[in-house]
């Protein structure tokens, strides 16, 4: 062969050599730099505190509707009372008003005392 050739061979070879070095060490030099980086860390505590909205919000949204799901003691006596209450006479529907809303009263304050 040509020296000539073989010269620009082995020049060849020892630049694409030295660029895979460069590279590896660069890949190196970036991997431990994640490596030390806090970002990781920072998504985990980030990850936990958005599980624990979500849970706390999920709780708060099943309460409520628990609770605006059940019917009270006073709402299906109370409309039973008012039309009973029609049909008798001007006397009779003052006092089962005073009936209702004392029924009310001790019925809203018996859901307090459960909570």
């Amino acid at each position: 062969m040509n020296v000539a050739l073989i010269h620009d061979r082995r020049c060849i070879a020892a630049l694409w050599e030295k660029r895979i070095c460069d590279s590896a060490q660069h890949c190196d030099r970036e991997s431990a730099r994640r490596s030390r980086s806090a970002l990781h860390r920072l998504r985990e505590e980030w990850v936990v505190r958005l599980e624990n909205r979500n849970k706390h919000l999920k709780n708060i949204n099943d309460n409520y509707v628990r609770k605006a799901k059940q019917p009270t003691a006073a709402e299906p006596s109370g409309g039973a009372e008012q039309s009973d209450g029609a049909e008798q006479s001007d006397g009779a529907e003052q006092s089962d008003g005073a009936e209702e809303s004392d029924g009310a009263e001790q019925s809203e304050g018996a859901e307090y005392s459960q909570e």
